[in-house]
């Protein structure tokens, strides 16, 4: 089975915003371990997105922590895997659950 995973247009900003954060913070080597950690998570995703427990049933969101405070949000589509968030866990959950409809 040929998978793809793609990130929604939220998830894309999520994205941008951490990246830009990770450089201006630290440098090219901070972001660079974000990134290989990405493309790892990334990879596994590819393989078997359901190693991943379900963070949210109703909506079928699974979750997997890319770092420390960063925990990824993404949902599975036959063969598509989306991710819908990228969120970071300082942030007040309410504010995630807003944007993931999960009340």
């Amino acid at each position: 089975m040929m998978r793809e995973v793609i990130l929604a247009a939220s998830a894309r900003r999520d994205f941008i915003g951490i990246t830009d954060y990770l450089f201006e913070e630290f440098g090219a080597v901070g972001l660079q371990r974000f990134l290989v950690r990405f493309e790892d998570i990334r990879k596994n995703l590819l393989d078997n997105p359901k190693i991943y427990k379900v963070a949210f049933k109703r909506q079928n969101i699974r979750k997997c922590v890319l770092a420390r405070r960063c925990v990824i949000y993404f949902k599975i589509h036959g063969d598509i895997v989306e991710i819908v968030a990228i969120f970071d866990t300082r942030q007040a959950p309410e504010k995630l659950q807003k944007r993931l409809n999960t009340k």
